[in-house]
């Protein structure tokens, strides 16, 4: 909805409604990151199957660690500037991490994998000292989150058409990467475009309704409807 995203946080701050929202959102998506640092610990020592892949055999791997910690976090902090912008799009990304990490924690759960055997672990600043509990952990596989994540961004921004260009440029770049080094399959790489997607989509439909069933309990809006 343009209408929606084009409130501005002066606006939305305005409404102690919209504040309880946004604060109900960002509690409610730091609780479920912190059950997945849990459930990542927990499906680190299951265990996983091994799948054969044709395109990893083919390529590498290669430790390519520092480029691919240079575009995920440039991309994402990008991306996230973008979103800060407009509330509702806060509000959206918020509920499309909401259902992207449900959904990473299902697919975990019902298709654990083991990591290729040849994988360079992917030394990553910021998960190992928040998700990864200061040590990589290598099953973290279907779907790759790093992909989505960017992906998901690209989604959320594409109102400014040629910035967001670089996040869906970016969001490709980095799976062919993760490949390279051997992180993930192919299979994750891939799904964590629909699943991002999805994420995005659920999100959507949420927000608008959200967005709705604020303004339907807003007096100004309440005494235009009765009149009409």
């Amino acid at each position: 909805m343009i209408e929606q995203q084009n409130i501005s946080w002066k606006s939305f701050l305005i409404n102690w409604r919209n504040v309880l929202l946004a604060g109900i959102c960002f509690a409610s998506t730091i609780g479920l990151l912190m059950l997945k640092k849990s459930f990542l610990e927990f499906n680190e020592a299951r265990k996983g199957t091994y799948l054969y892949d044709f395109f990893l055999q083919s390529i590498g791997p290669y430790d390519i660690n520092t480029i691919i910690f240079i575009v995920t976090y440039g991309s994402i902090c990008f991306g996230l500037v973008l979103c800060f912008l407009r509330p509702w799009i806060t509000i959206h990304l918020l509920l499309a991490i909401t259902f992207l990490v449900t959904m990473r924690i299902c697919t975990l759960f019902f298709f654990p994998l083991e990591a290729p055997t040849d994988i360079i672990p992917l030394e990553d600043l910021f998960l190992k000292f928040t998700f990864y509990d200061k040590a990589p952990l290598v099953k973290d596989l279907f779907f790759s989150g790093h992909t989505a994540s960017l992906f998901t961004l690209y989604l959320l921004n594409r109102r400014f058409k040629w910035l967001s260009s670089l996040l869906l440029f970016n969001s490709i770049v980095l799976g062919m990467m993760l490949m390279v080094q051997h992180v993930h399959y192919t299979v994750d790489i891939v799904a964590a475009f629909p699943f991002a997607f999805l994420a995005y989509f659920l999100a959507s439909k949420v927000s608008i309704w959200l967005y709705k069933l604020n303004d339907s309990m807003d007096p100004k809006f309440e005494s235009v409807t009765f009149r009409n």
